[in-house]
């Protein structure tokens, strides 16, 4: 990615958000906020590595992200792995993961996009979260939409192998059942 790809991307999305900060305000002119979104989905797409090309999948850092679509992923196993989606869906299968040799540590992340993470319910699982402007829901209907906190399953404690997530969500939500 060079200079100018970046810089042109950051401006467009600067000016996409001051135009829907701009919405927010006394009026709603609704062609205002649908170029609006225009200009960051370009600005975000310009950013965002290999969404150039084909706007899927791709893998990186253990882990695997999707930008512009959806995906399905099964993380099966003991190794530590990072998923994220940007203006997108993903579902993540957490069901068999491998707790034997001691806690796996997955990363969730999603920005302007949606993430539904299914876990196995006997399985212990530490969440740390963190929200703004998006929210994350849990077992159970309990759900945050703004800061930082932790959820435990009733299977969790202290000293034993669990399944540690830390889920971010910045204007997308992530959603995780049993």
């Amino acid at each position: 990615m060079n200079w100018f790809s970046i810089i042109t991307g950051a401006f467009l999305i600067l000016l996409g958000l001051s135009m829907i900060l701009h919405v927010f305000g006394i009026h709603l002119p609704l062609m205002r906020a649908a170029i609006a979104l225009i200009i960051i989905y370009a600005g975000v797409r310009m950013l965002i590595p290999g969404s150039r090309r084909s706007c899927k999948n791709w893998t990186q850092n253990g882990g695997r992200s999707t930008a512009f679509s959806s995906s399905n992923v099964e993380h099966a196993g003991a190794a530590p792995a990072e998923y994220s989606v940007a203006f997108g869906s993903q579902k993540i299968d957490l069901s068999k993961v491998d707790l034997s040799k001691g806690d796996v540590h997955v990363r969730i992340n999603a920005a302007f996009g949606s993430t539904e993470v299914k876990l196995d319910p006997a399985m212990p699982v530490k969440i740390t979260f963190s929200c703004a402007f998006g929210s994350v829901k849990f077992p159970g209907g309990s759900a945050a939409v703004i800061g930082t906190n932790t959820y435990r399953s009733e299977s969790c404690k202290e000293g034993s192998p669990a399944l540690l997530v830390d889920a971010d969500a910045a204007f997308g939500e992530i959603k995780i059942e049993n």
